[in-house]
């Protein structure tokens, strides 16, 4: 009994636990170009995008490390998410022009997470006829 009662639980469980998508997180070093492009039928769920620097070991080909790690532009996720949410590709440029400069001096890279989700199903639907019973009587 204990058996049957463990397996009814674990298909249960089985069917309530649905896999959500991957998340992926793209980099793009200062005057860089990033690119997202999801497969057909899918589309760009932005998650999070900032732009500046966090860490110091990205985008660093120098290994600077007197670089400002507490700095971000407070308009990136505005941004990136008109440029790509819901979209099945996008481009952005990671520049000043683009986020401004939270932190002149710094060297700063651009990163967003996101996953490429089902594109939603749009359908369009004709109005219904009224019954044959309505009547429209004029108010002339």
């Amino acid at each position: 009994m204990k058996f049957f009662t463990l397996f009814i639980f674990g298909a249960i469980l089985g069917l309530c636990v649905t896999e959500s998508p991957q998340i992926d997180t793209r980099y793009a070093c200062e005057g860089r170009t990033l690119n997202i492009e999801c497969n057909n039928g899918s589309v760009i769920r932005l998650i999070r995008a900032s732009y500046g620097r966090f860490l110091i070991t990205i985008c660093n080909k120098n290994g600077n490390t007197n670089w400002n790690t507490n700095c971000f532009s407070t308009q990136t996720m505005r941004v990136a998410h008109n440029r790509c949410h819901m979209q099945q590709s996008c481009t952005l440029l990671a520049n000043a022009d683009e986020f401004g400069d939270p932190c002149p001096g710094t060297g700063k890279y651009l990163e967003i997470h996101y996953q490429c989700v089902p594109a939603p199903t749009t359908t369009t639907t004709e109005p219904s006829a009224p019954p044959a019973w309505f009547v429209t009587v004029p108010t002339d």
